[in-house]
């Protein structure tokens, strides 16, 4: 780590996602998208990096951060988001999301050493614990 700070992954996924495509059409779904992503960027500190991964998963990174500190961040995204309502068109939605929190010095103690591949990895597998469980954040698989 060049930086020698703690590095912490929050994969986010929009829950239901699908039926929202499939009930209104991608248009309306790439709208949904493209708010929900607004909602979380406004969340974030300016050095913290966000990115859409695919479909209606997004990454945040974020330095400096305990994997306590990580989970309060995703917890506070996850109400933003449930507490707005999105107008879109002539429908209105509310949205919630799931997500999975891992520190990238989690990655080490497990494997013996630490990878921003093994990192992704673990987010993504908290938050398909959170998907499965209706769990919205996780951090310990």
């Amino acid at each position: 780590m060049r930086h020698r700070e703690k590095l912490l992954a929050i994969a986010i996924e929009i829950d239901e996602f699908k039926s929202i495509n499939d009930s209104y059409g991608s248009t309306v779904g790439d709208t949904v998208l493209t708010d929900v992503a607004g909602v979380i960027a406004s969340a974030l500190r300016s050095e913290d990096a966000f990115s859409r991964l695919s479909g209606a998963k997004f990454l945040v990174l974020c330095r400096g951060l305990s994997l306590r500190k990580g989970a309060k961040l995703a917890e506070r995204i996850l109400k933003l988001v449930k507490e707005r309502c999105f107008e879109i068109e002539t429908h209105e939605f509310r949205v919630s999301l799931s997500s999975g929190v891992a520190e990238l010095e989690e990655t080490a103690e497990a494997s013996g050493s630490a990878s921003a591949e093994k990192l992704l990895q673990l987010a993504n597998q908290r938050l398909g614990v959170a998907n499965e469980g209706r769990r919205t954040v996780v951090t310990k698989a």
